[in-house]
């Protein structure tokens, strides 16, 4: 770099050095005032005065801007660590909070084994139901004689059962409609599950127990579009294949945010339990 080049350097050096102690000056008479200031620098009132009406900086004025910055910066440095302590001895006790925490969930999952096979019983026997009514539908050997058309009506706990007259059976509607067993076939324990799981979802008040059905909600929901090939409302008109990829894929994305927001529900419910000596228990 030559003479000239070191020059215009040193120039914009100092130039960026004064607009900086200038911006500092103003930040500081703007928090405290103009005679606060002037004692906090230890300069006389009119020095301040003049250098802020003129725009320009004595040398002891910036000298004492310079240490005044250097002070400052130190005390922020060391309410910084101040503060990161802190944040870690939370974290120490959220982290203990969290282990509690869990420990119950282990224990409450135990405990909810015998109910998870009993609802598996429940829906064995809702598929086999189901099995019964599409053969009955079809016409297969073994399905009583109903007086009407074998392929349009079967017998469901003694009576004739048409299923219900619509034209796109692949929508699926948000309240049951008789019949509507011949038309879902193998789907209608999904549809069933799903209907309870839309109804907790939209009126469960609780944070968790609402991540809960709106997770089982979109699972179901993968599972009905994917598998089954059905279209859930709002739609009026079924999906084809390339809309069911789409919609499958977005419940996808869905679900990937919803069981972060539970996990994070989860360890805010169980450290307030904590925090409240177990009053809390939602």
């Amino acid at each position: 770099m030559d003479k000239d080049g070191a020059q215009d350097q040193a120039v914009i050096l100092d130039g960026l050095r004064e607009q900086r102690l200038k911006a500092f000056l103003q930040t500081l008479v703007d928090e405290v005032g103009r005679v606060k200031a002037a004692e906090a620098l230890g300069i006389d009132r009119k020095t301040l005065w003049r250098s802020m009406s003129s725009g320009r900086l004595t040398p002891r004025l910036a000298e004492a801007l310079e240490q005044r910055l250097l002070t400052d910066e130190g005390t922020a440095s060391t309410r910084q660590r101040e503060h990161a302590d802190a944040i870690e001895r939370r974290l120490d006790a959220l982290e203990e909070a969290v282990r509690d925490g869990l420990r119950e969930v282990r224990d409450s999952l135990a405990a909810l084994g015998e109910s998870q096979e009993q609802a598996l019983r429940r829906l064995e026997g809702l598929l086999s139901q189901a099995g019964v009514a599409q053969r009955a539908a079809t016409g297969s050997p073994g399905a009583p004689a109903t007086g009407g058309n074998p392929a349009s009506q079967a017998v469901i706990g003694g009576k004739a059962v048409a299923p219900p007259r619509r034209p796109y059976p692949q929508l699926v509607t948000v309240e049951p409609e008789a019949g509507e067993e011949l038309l879902y076939g193998e789907a209608m324990p999904a549809v069933t599950e799903w209907r309870r799981a839309r109804r907790a979802h939209e009126t469960s008040r609780h944070g968790v127990d609402r991540l809960d059905a709106a997770v089982r909600r979109r699972e179901l929901e993968v599972t009905l579009i994917g598998d089954h090939e059905l279209t859930l409302p709002p739609a009026v008109f079924p999906w084809d294949r390339a809309d069911r990829r789409d919609e499958v894929w977005r419940r996808r994305e869905w679900l990937v945010e919803l069981r972060v927001d539970r996990r994070r529900a989860v360890v805010r419910r169980w450290a307030r339990r904590v925090l409240t000596l177990g009053l809390w228990r939602r």
